[in-house]
């Protein structure tokens, strides 16, 4: 009956310990947690930061394609608007060496 005590005393203390060593490591884990909770946060910031670079980048790559896209069309329509200034130029050049020519052509007649 002794040696039961005994040995019921040592599983008892066995178990005293063993609970002792479960809140310990529980109490561990909870101030491991507490202490982690900011950089878990922080991981959170820098991943929403990253994809809102990603979203700016994704806008300004298709701002900078719609800047060339614009940038094409007023050249071509500077082009033509230069090409109609030319045109017409070339047509006030005639008009006035047609004007001088029947100016001429009429004084001729006059002179006669």
């Amino acid at each position: 009956l002794a040696a039961r005590r005994t040995a019921l005393r040592q599983i008892e203390a066995r178990c005293s310990q063993a609970r002792g060593e479960i809140a310990t490591t529980a109490e561990a884990r909870q101030q491991r947690c507490e202490r982690l909770r900011p950089v878990g946060e922080l991981h959170s910031r820098v991943h929403a930061l990253r994809r809102q670079v990603a979203y700016t980048q994704a806008h300004q790559v298709a701002a900078e394609a719609d800047i060339r896209e614009r940038t094409k069309v007023l050249k071509r329509q500077s082009a033509e608007v230069l090409k109609a200034v030319q045109s017409l130029h070339s047509a006030d050049a005639r008009r006035k060496e047609a004007e001088h020519l029947l100016g001429v052509q009429g004084l001729g007649r006059l002179q006669k």
